[in-house]
């Protein structure tokens, strides 16, 4: 089976990864011309942390021409930019492709009247798939994909058409009222930390938000509050990002901006 993942960026590329490894076919799309070094690296790291014992063999092929992507199963997963969107989404409205979103913070009805979702989450290694689709008949089109990640012990959850589905919706509310805690009632992140250590085994607030992408978080709050007004903005992601501390990405945090001893 022939997949067509559109974007290059963190999730696209692990996205792109994992059903490699699964034995498909691979046509990821990117405007720029791309690092081919950087899936390779990501397809071992991967094959480390999952129990991927497949040998059937598979390609990777690469475009930077839409128009040189078979008519396949594709998968978005680019910016989160509502207008970048759907004017990608445009250009295979009227093709036979199955077309599904991976979009953390935009509901599918908003980009397209057909169009599904396949929402990963990162890291991948997570396990845990949100899907939604317009009829049963393409869950029975994507069903050697779904074998495949119930075989790597995914659970996969059918959501509704809403943005944020449910694991978003909830962990970006999470954070953006953590950074109000430290924003309007001057808590420290050492003290979030304290608490978070205990509540939730140890996960560090400012790891997560490095990992995912400062600007990555700071689109989907922002996209997210637009539906639910009270939903907190928090400033220090605009912060942050005017100084390009993006996390992971570049090898900065913001934990420099909320630590006290940077204060």
């Amino acid at each position: 089976m022939q997949i067509n993942i559109l974007g290059y960026g963190v999730m696209a590329k692990q996205i792109a990864s994992l059903l490699y490894l699964g034995g498909f076919d691979i046509n990821i799309w990117h405007y720029k011309d791309l690092d081919k070094k950087d899936l390779n690296r990501q397809i071992k790291l991967l094959k480390r942390m999952l129990p991927i014992d497949k040998t059937q063999e598979a390609t990777l092929t690469f475009h930077s021409d839409l128009k040189s992507l078979p008519e396949a199963i594709t998968i978005e997963s680019v910016i989160e930019n509502l207008k970048v969107k759907k004017k990608l989404y445009s250009f295979f409205e009227k093709s036979n492709n199955l077309y599904f979103i991976n979009s953390s913070s935009f509901a599918p009805i908003e980009i397209g009247q057909n169009i599904n979702a396949l929402h990963f989450f990162n890291p991948i290694n997570i396990k845990l798939l949100e899907l939604y689709t317009v009829s049963t008949t393409v869950e029975q089109k994507i069903s050697p994909i779904i074998s495949y990640l119930n075989e790597l012990e995914f659970s996969i959850v059918k959501v509704n058409n809403n943005r944020g589905y449910i694991g978003n919706y909830i962990f970006f509310n999470e954070i953006s009222f953590a950074l109000k805690l430290i924003e309007k009632y001057a808590y420290t992140i050492e003290q979030i930390d304290q608490v978070y250590d205990k509540i939730y085994e140890g996960r560090n607030l400012t790891g997560v938000i490095d990992l995912i992408g400062v600007d990555v978080v700071y689109e989907i709050i922002k996209n997210l509050k637009e539906e639910e007004e009270a939903i907190y903005l928090p400033n220090v992601l605009r912060v942050a990002l005017d100084k390009n501390i993006l996390g992971k990405k570049n090898k900065t945090s913001i934990r420099t901006l909320l630590s006290k001893e940077n204060k």
